[in-house]
């Protein structure tokens, strides 16, 4: 019998966790009292390295406080989250495809995808959001070919992302840009839709056949 593959990520904090950290440490802030040295002592407020940012309600996408709300800036690993939400909406989960060289060689050596192994793309939104797997996004968007960019630039407009721009699966390229009140209305509707997104997040290993 053929044993099953347990694949272990390293406990790194996934991006999308670490924006939910965000978020509960700047709300957390809001509830405190003003004033107080022994509050001062329980919290500090986070030092800010960027100009451009939101704490916002991550069910609503309500945005509390933030500077440079509608500034476009490049979204990295976050382009992630629009990979897995577009593979759900458009049905895509059940195709098959055949991990390539092309795909391991994507920058970065995370996922552990192996060369010519067989996968699903709802496999391998585990290794795209457990461990942000530029190979897994690689392959998702090889084998979707044009649907990719025409289905994920398609749902961003649907849901009035009118600042988000998305060329690209893996966030590898600066031409994948939003803006903070954008993402704030996008993980907002990731939660609401599709919260297996966020489930998988939440994960440090899963077992394939």
């Amino acid at each position: 019998m053929k044993k099953p593959f347990i694949r272990r990520f390293p406990a790194s904090l996934p991006v999308s966790l670490f924006v939910l950290f965000l978020i509960a440490t700047f709300s957390l802030l809001s509830t405190l009292p003003q004033g107080g040295e022994q509050e001062a002592r329980v919290m500090r407020v986070p030092t800010l390295t960027t100009t451009v940012w939101a704490v916002f309600d991550p069910q609503t996408g309500e945005v509390l406080r933030g500077d440079n709300l509608d500034t476009e800036r490049p979204i990295a690993s976050l382009t992630k989250l629009f990979t897995a939400y577009m593979v759900l909406y458009t049905d895509s989960g059940a195709i098959t495809t055949t991990i390539t060289e092309g795909d391991i060689e994507t920058h970065g050596d995370f996922g552990k995808l192996r060369y010519g192994e067989k996968r699903t793309l709802s496999s391998l939104l585990f290794p795209l959001l457990i461990e942000s797997s530029n190979d897994a996004g690689a392959a998702i968007s090889r084998t979707l070919g044009p649907l990719y960019p025409y289905a994920v630039q398609g749902i961003a407009d649907m849901l009035g992302l009118t600042h988000t721009h998305i060329v690209d699966a893996t966030g590898l390229s600066p031409e994948n840009v939003s803006t903070p009140r954008n993402l704030a209305l996008f993980f907002a509707k990731v939660k609401a839709h599709y919260p297996h997104i966020t489930d998988i997040t939440k994960l440090k290993l899963y077992v394939t056949d």
